[in-house]
């Protein structure tokens, strides 16, 4: 308990909301020089810059940006696209076969749109389509509708949101449920919420479609001028909940059990982990600790409030970063590097077929000063 005591002084980190988790897949707010978006290369997550036609205009870095900061991106020819590639190799729970949509789970898309004023687009969007191969899933503007809505372009279903304007600056929302069989897209138009979890303002169901490029695109301006403006592109993946939940946690002095989870991929090459603890005491100190095999030692040996529920070799998590602070919600998180558990002393890496049971520990202000949540056992692949 001293040697706790004195890793929980020494530093803190921002407290960190307990709740669904989600991944960054990629994302783009064009903060470049002003001129052709051709060979930007900014961002994270993508495979390589932008491609926007031979003489790299096909749309341009336009300023100011749509979110008041920095610059946007906005089209310049009808029917010329801008195209790029996300990675899938850091998503093999998505994109087992190197196109998103080939494995199950949900991915949400977010990112906000407008026709220019004084343009006369009939259509404008960010679709997502398989490179060479064609569109599957269409996100913006369809054609000739001048509502907000999504197009599967495969069977030619659209679906609008009536009363939404195109020429108003809009922040759009689409949740995609990859599933094996048939595919679920909902559309929320300037939704509070981040992820809304509100009846979506459009949706349906389309056959199971797999991808691997984002193209924008506006156009048939019937003789006019184009322009569509996009800006704070976001692609995320929402994390499941992992391994399996053993062992007992007393209640602390909030009057609940702290509970810990992982959420991520028990794939050890994909090293996506995340570990959370909550209904702990607020602005109090904690860590994780790891081990090979479970256990169960109550009260730590009498030196804690808690119950122990590992054995063998326990690691700490105490390196720069890793002590960390529940704040006002009672809870914290740390993201794992599944290629330095803490064991020994040093760290080992992480290999299929390897079990590792985790905990958290945490100051509670009663009793014998600390606590700790139950267990959580990770099998990986």
């Amino acid at each position: 308990m001293k040697r706790l005591s004195l890793l929980l002084t020494a530093c803190a980190l921002s407290p960190l909301a307990h709740g669904q988790a989600y991944g960054t897949i990629c994302s783009e707010t064009f903060e470049y020089p002003t001129g052709g978006l051709g060979s930007a290369d900014g961002g994270i997550g993508w495979n390589a810059p932008w491609y926007s036609g031979a003489n790299l205009d096909d749309a341009l870095v336009t300023t100011p940006g749509l979110d008041g900061v920095g610059e946007k991106c906005t089209t310049q020819f009808s029917n010329a696209g801008s195209f790029r590639m996300p990675q899938t190799g850091p998503h093999p729970d998505l994109a087992p076969n190197f196109n998103f949509g080939s494995g199950d789970g949900v991915m949400w898309i977010t990112f906000t749109a407008g026709r220019v004023a004084g343009t006369t687009d009939d259509y404008g969007g960010l679709s997502l389509i398989t490179q060479f191969g064609g569109e599957h899933l269409f996100i913006g503007a369809p054609y000739q509708t001048y509502e907000w809505g999504i197009v599967d372009v495969v069977s030619g279903n659209v679906i609008t949101v009536p009363g939404s304007n195109i020429d108003q600056t809009t922040t759009l929302v689409v949740r995609i449920g990859f599933a094996q069989g048939g595919d679920t897209v909902d559309l929320w138009v300037d939704p509070i919420d981040a992820h809304p979890t509100t009846p979506a303002d459009a949706s349906f169901s389309v056959a199971d479609f797999e991808w691997n490029e984002v193209r924008l695109q506006s156009g048939e301006n019937q003789g006019g001028s184009t322009g569509f403006d996009f800006d704070g592109i976001l692609f995320e993946k929402e994390l499941p909940l992992i391994g399996v939940n053993y062992c007992s946690a007393p209640v602390n002095s909030t009057g609940a059990s702290a509970a810990i989870e992982a959420i991520g991929s028990d794939i050890a090459s994909a090293n996506s982990v995340t570990l959370r603890a909550a209904s702990m005491p607020g602005n109090q100190f904690g860590i994780f600790i790891v081990a090979p095999s479970q256990g169960f030692v109550p009260g730590l040996g009498g030196t804690s409030n808690g119950n122990l529920c590992l054995s063998g070799s326990i690691g700490r998590y105490v390196g720069p970063g890793q002590i960390l602070a529940t704040g006002t919600d009672g809870s914290f998180q740390l993201d794992l590097d599944l290629a330095a558990i803490p064991q020994g002393g040093g760290t080992v890496a992480t290999s299929p077929g390897q079990t590792w049971n985790f905990q958290g520990w945490y100051r509670d202000g009663v009793g014998l000063g600390s606590n700790l949540t139950d267990g959580v056992s990770i099998v990986f692949q």
